[in-house]
């Protein structure tokens, strides 16, 4: 298929990871930091990957396992939706978005720098 459009990648990103849809680039990056140095704090303190996951995922880190499926599963739905209007299979949007995400951690980490 060609060029994604922006639009469509940073929507199924902020989908997957429940970010408010009306957050600015720069808003997107203090709250992708925000959590990601939760988690890291998280890690070091050796609590299991499911609540560090849950902190990246935008939910709250105590969330109840049948809570968090849930929510996971109603935005993998909205994730196949997004796919199947845009023409891209499923695996190419679940990409599109993990590039998204190198390019906040990239920005994220020269800002810091």
């Amino acid at each position: 298929m060609g060029t994604p459009d922006a639009h469509l990648v940073r929507t199924a990103f902020l989908t997957k990871y429940g970010y408010s849809p009306d957050l600015t680039y720069d808003e997107i990056l203090r709250e992708f930091q925000r959590r990601y140095d939760r988690a890291q704090m998280l890690q070091w303190e050796n609590v299991g990957v499911r609540r560090i996951m849950l902190v990246i995922e935008g939910m709250s880190e105590n969330l109840a396992i049948e809570d968090a499926a849930h929510v996971q599963e109603l935005r993998k739905l909205r994730l196949r939706r997004l796919a199947e209007k845009s023409g891209y299979g499923v695996t190419e949007l679940e990409q599109m978005v993990e590039g998204y995400a190198t390019r906040l951690e990239a920005d994220w980490i020269q800002r810091k720098n």
